[in-house]
């Protein structure tokens, strides 16, 4: 594991607060998590940009949520290159930093790069309404093949799914491994980072779910790549608190043994509780237990 800490501040005292950006080099590949603190508006929308070396190379949408965002790094990007960092507001620069006090040769050349990005946004907004209004006309097909997505296994069905999530690799030791928990003391979600990162980083967002839940983050992962699907969240408490996982159901039914004790009915419409919605297990992030519920 290989670590690199930028400060990003604002230098003109125009702006309040600072943020700190660490970037991540494993087995896994690189990543970058962006801390902010008593920034203004913090939340809403924002633009990462970093030039390595001379040369932009990455313009990264951030939406904080409680102060922070994590996003995986492209594979070309060294961490050993003199990298300098601007965060804006799509308008102007809030912060910025680098690693070799390089940042003020290459804070405009960032910013010119991102604001001349949004205008090509503005351009191809034309053609993707376009594309939207095609892809209505296959709507109903979509709803369709969504709704058999989502489908109500059999109970045996059932059991076999949890079967199969919990012997899946990437959550194996995540979903019911206590052991691991207290291993040289090192917390819980610092062990297994990696692995979520890379789940989130591969697997489609789950906006209903985050729309549901408050301060969360969730993914929907299919397993076997057959719409067979188990949803993978982090929930947030000021910090991150819990990592959750939950099985589709299209009614509720009785829970499954495996989940009693700790399982928890997430509906997905709150006025009809016995529609549609998930079985839900949370796990404390620095113990890796299940929170009995």
């Amino acid at each position: 594991m290989y670590k690199k800490t930028i400060i990003l501040a604002d230098n003109d005292k125009s702006n309040r607060g600072l943020a700190t950006l660490v970037l991540e080099k494993s087995n896994k590949g690189n990543f970058a998590t962006i801390k902010a603190y008593n920034l203004k508006n913090n939340g809403k929308d924002f633009v990462l940009g970093m030039n390595c070396n001379g040369k932009n190379v990455l313009k990264q949408n951030i939406t904080f949520l409680n102060d922070t965002y994590m996003f995986r790094l492209p594979n070309n990007i060294s961490l050993d290159s003199k990298i300098a960092c601007v965060l804006t507001n799509r308008k102007n620069p809030i912060l910025w930093g680098s690693t070799s006090n390089v940042v003020g040769e290459y804070k405009s050349k960032i910013c010119d790069w991102i604001e001349n990005d949004d205008k090509e946004r503005v351009d191809n907004n034309i053609e993707d309404i376009k594309k939207e209004l095609s892809q209505k006309i296959q709507s109903t097909n979509d709803s369709i093949k969504t709704a058999q997505l989502f489908e109500s296994p059999k109970e045996d069905e059932l059991d076999e799914q949890i079967t199969k999530i919990v012997n899946t690799k990437n959550i194996a030791e995540i979903f019911d491994d206590e052991t691991k928990s207290t291993e040289n003391n090192t917390p819980f979600f610092d062990r297994i980072k990696d692995e979520v990162l890379d789940l989130f980083a591969k697997y489609p967002q789950d906006s209903e779910l985050e729309n549901i839940i408050p301060n969360s983050k969730w993914v929907k992962i299919d397993y076997e790549n057959n719409g067979h699907y188990y949803v993978l969240g982090l929930i947030y408490e000021d910090e991150l608190k819990y990592v959750a996982y939950g099985i589709p159901q299209v009614t509720r039914g009785q829970m499954p043994d495996e989940l009693i004790g700790y399982g928890r009915w997430i509906p997905l419409d709150a006025e009809n509780v016995d529609a549609g919605g998930y079985y839900m297990v949370y796990q404390d992030v620095k113990t890796g237990k299940n929170i009995e519920l």
